[in-house]
């Protein structure tokens, strides 16, 4: 039987947002999908030093501090196609190991969408620089630098055992018990670019208002951190410096996932999107050489909720379609592949706020709390104290039950 209690919090949380009498305060906290640059991503496939077939024959997954999980292929060269060294040695037969982000430990998987996915037994034709490490190597153009041999890919929703959908694994997905599904504003990283955020709640309406679906964003404000572990925060973050992962990537989203044999396994359990304000310039104003903020959030927002990159026949002006260039803005509406994608993923008929959803009261470079106001005006004084009050008390309740559900069904 199901319990009482999230539906309890759900609608304690809906009248709190949506019936006009309190708006919110969220309390500050202190604590990986992708899309490509084309022309970056084609000229460093070009320039990469092996060009190969392999067959993974072992596979070694470790914890990785910042992204959870880190991995190591062993493989065998199936064949060697093309090297950017020709006094190379290597040879078809020889073993070579190629290390990476994500994958599983224990029953928690790690999904950096559009980074490759290697699994042990499988054959893949792989395009590596030498990596950081020596005798290891690393993929170049991320799932582009890493094709499965003899299989294609049946769905732009992306698996636990393969990269958007090319295995035979349980989809990722967001439990309809989880809904509405609560996203947070990295408050410190995006300081300086409050003009960002009518962009991004524009972004996650549109997927809002595909009809036939049944899921629910809930805009809960702003943290004070840029923590983007499995904290159960849904954190949209802005990088400025210190991007630490592959610097052609526009915009990561991590999902964490319970693993292994559970009944729940693909259950997403923390969704983060991370975009790259190291190497990217990003604007809401068509600034020239300038990612579109609101075209990359769509296209991120679509792997947050388990979706991958478009399939053939490819719709090169979907949402999912994995390349994007400055000033695009092809991403910002959904086209037939993104809706098909996300009414198989999540069909039904759901409840939805009134009106968009909106964060853009959060308080960004001001310092203090970050506002979240749904409906009608904030409240006085008194009615400050006492939303703080009722939301610290649901959202601990709220985290606490859905640990323990989590932790129960896998």
């Amino acid at each position: 039987m199901r319990s009482s209690i999230p539906q309890f919090l759900e609608n304690l949380t809906r009248n709190l947002l949506c019936g006009g009498i309190l708006a919110l305060i969220v309390v500050s906290k202190n604590a990986c999908a992708l899309t490509y640059d084309r022309e970056k991503v084609k000229s460093a496939m070009e320039n990469a030093a092996l060009v190969a077939e392999i067959e993974v024959e072992q596979l070694a997954h470790e914890p990785d501090a910042k992204f959870g999980v880190r991995f190591r292929a062993t493989s065998r060269l199936l064949s060697v196609i093309r090297t950017a060294d020709r006094d190379s040695t290597l040879r078809a037969g020889d073993r070579i190991v190629i290390a990476g982000l994500g994958g599983e430990l224990a029953s928690t998987g790690v999904y950096l969408t559009g980074f490759p996915r290697p699994h042990q037994g499988k054959q893949y034709r792989v395009v590596l620089n030498p990596g950081a490490v020596a005798g290891e190597f690393t993929v170049v153009g991320f799932e582009n630098g890493f094709k499965p041999l003899g299989s294609a890919r049946a769905y732009s929703r992306n698996r636990t055992d393969g990269s958007n959908g090319d295995g035979t694994g349980p989809f990722l997905y967001w439990d309809d018990s989880f809904f509405p599904i609560p996203y947070y504003i990295s408050a410190s990283t995006f300081g300086r670019h409050a003009d960002f955020l009518l962009a991004i709640d524009t972004a996650l309406n549109t997927w809002r208002k595909v009809d036939s679906t049944r899921y629910e964003f809930l805009p809960m404000g702003c943290t004070e951190g840029s923590g983007t572990g499995n904290d159960g925060l849904n954190q949209i973050v802005f990088i400025s410096r210190g991007w630490e992962l592959d610097p052609l990537a526009i915009a990561v989203t991590r999902n964490y996932y319970i693993s292994g044999n559970s009944a729940r396994t693909g259950l997403i359990m923390d969704s983060d999107i991370l975009l790259n304000g190291q190497a990217y310039n990003f604007t809401t104003t068509n600034a020239p050489g300038s990612h579109d903020v609101q075209n990359i959030l769509t296209h991120e927002t679509g792997h947050l909720m388990g979706l991958g990159h478009e399939i053939d026949p490819i719709d090169t002006d979907a949402s999912m379609y994995a390349w994007a260039g400055p000033n695009e803005v092809n991403k910002r509406n959904l086209h037939p592949n993104d809706v098909a994608a996300i009414r198989e993923a999540y069909g039904g008929t759901g409840n939805r706020f009134p009106g968009d959803i909106a964060t853009t009261n959060c308080a960004l470079g001001k310092g203090g709390s970050c506002l979240v106001v749904h409906g009608k005006p904030a409240p006085g004084p008194r009615g400050w104290a006492l939303a703080a009050g009722l939301l610290v008390t649901i959202l601990g309740l709220g985290r606490w039950y859905q640990r323990r559900r989590i932790t129960s069904a896998s």
